[in-house]
């Protein structure tokens, strides 16, 4: 069931239940989050989509020096505004 949904609080939700495995890790998250509006989605699988997300992240950075450790998310309109985008970055050495 699609409802209206807070793509920032979802975001920065899984963010918070992965806290503990970053810190743990040493690794930096930075969460940005433009004005954005409510999407009609299905929250659930919206967060299960940004847990994997975030997850892959950190094991990503999980081999490379403490210092570089870091995961950046951001979600912001498209500059056309026709669109919301979410990004994840890891400084991890890629596929």
């Amino acid at each position: 069931e699609r409802l209206p949904t807070d793509v920032r609080e979802g975001l920065a939700s899984t963010i918070r239940l992965l806290a503990d495995r970053a810190e743990r890790s040493e690794t930096s998250v930075e969460f940005t989050a433009g004005d954005i509006p409510l999407l009609q989605a299905n929250p659930a699988q919206l967060n299960q989509v940004w847990m994997n997300l975030l997850t892959n992240a950190l094991d990503a950075v999980a081999h490379v020096p403490p210092a570089h450790r870091l995961v950046r998310v951001g979600v912001h309109r498209a500059d056309d505004g026709s669109a919301i985008v979410v990004s994840v970055q890891d400084a991890g050495d890629g596929m």
